[in-house]
């Protein structure tokens, strides 16, 4: 009798360990196995998230503005409403292209000006701000590219300013900026 309860005991453990291994087998290895996978899934979009930020730092921390100046209207035209330089303004410019051309990239001349800011007595000549800007920025970029910018690198543009600069409303919204920038 006494073998047979050992017997019975042996039979039972194993009964036991087979039971444990079919469970183990069958309803908690492919969970953990599947939170496994889960969990290298949640990592690489972790790194893949990491690598995003790394390329979205890398772009934001590199200007792509080389070279940017910036040149009221009262500088280049002494406040004259037909755009013609003034003596001072040649020297102003002249020191600008040195710069432009030591860069191989495009160059906009943007002309700024708010609504409304149109010389009365050349209205007739441009009807809005936004014309006014443009022929200032058309005048700058073609000293420029007298004075040997490649006019091919040359952009004009044209912005009202909803942002006035100053304290002033106006007062150094009407400006000529250069920009060299990055290819």
């Amino acid at each position: 009798m006494k073998s047979f309860i050992s017997s019975l005991g042996w039979i039972m453990f194993l009964a036991l360990a087979v039971g444990f291994l079919v469970f183990y087998n069958f309803a908690y290895a492919p969970r953990a196995d599947r939170i496994v996978r889960q969990q290298n899934e949640i990592n690489m979009w972790i790194g893949q998230l990491q690598q995003v930020n790394d390329s979205i730092k890398r772009v934001g921390t590199q200007p792509d503005t080389v070279f940017s100046v910036s040149y009221s209207f009262d500088e280049l035209f002494g406040g004259a409403t037909d755009l013609k330089f003034v003596p001072s303004a040649d020297s102003l410019l002249r020191t600008c292209v040195t710069s432009l051309q030591s860069h191989a990239g495009p160059v906009e001349v943007i002309g700024h000006a708010r609504a409304g800011q149109v010389p009365s007595a050349a209205k007739d000549r441009y009807p809005g701000s936004w014309d006014y800007a443009a022929a200032a920025a058309g005048a700058v970029a073609t000293r420029l590219a007298a004075w040997g910018v490649a006019p091919d690198r040359i952009r004009v543009l044209s912005f009202l300013d909803s942002r006035a600069t100053g304290a002033v409303p106006g007062a150094a919204t009407q400006r000529v900026e250069i920009v060299a920038r990055y290819r």
